[in-house]
């Protein structure tokens, strides 16, 4: 099984996880275990698996495709944004165009969405949950869960 995970600084890395469940002791593999990630077929075999973030932070203007159908995306405006590919349908936002500066995934399990003075102006609600996890799955779910898989915060399937 392989994660593609986005790092700090737009650094790419696709890992090979063994899901072996007595031998699991990054919560990453947990997590993935749990929600039984398919294989990563890549484009031409359809679906592009899951993108996963942890303590991490980006700006604007930045944009990820999960598998054929969805993106995530933090518009040049400073919205989140989960999209249907097909005629850029707007799913879910989190109203905080023209305000919204970066968004992070912080190491205590809040996503937060921050302005130009480092106000928050958007959060999931969801701190205090060292070591959670931020997916978008193929099927437009946008998720954060717990290092033991517990699903704190979601939307989606669409």
């Amino acid at each position: 099984m392989r994660i593609l995970r986005k790092l700090k600084h737009g650094m790419t890395v696709l890992w090979n996880i063994n899901l072996d469940k007595n031998s699991l002791e990054n919560p990453l593999d947990r997590w993935c275990l749990a929600r039984q990630f398919p294989p990563f077929q890549g484009v031409a075999g359809g679906a592009m698996g899951k993108l996963v973030f942890q303590a991490i932070e980006f700006g604007r203007n930045t944009v990820w495709a999960v598998g054929r159908e969805y993106t995530l995306c933090f518009s040049d405006t400073g919205n989140l944004e989960v999209r249907r590919n097909a005629g850029r349908q707007l799913l879910w936002q989190s109203n905080t165009g023209k305000r919204g500066v970066t968004f992070a995934m912080q190491s205590d399990g809040n996503l937060v969405i921050y302005d130009k003075h480092g106000k928050d102006v958007w959060a999931s609600g969801t701190f205090g949950n060292d070591g959670a996890l931020l997916a978008i799955e193929d099927d437009g779910t946008l998720a954060i869960c717990s290092a033991v898989s517990k699903v704190l915060w979601q939307i989606g399937p669409w």
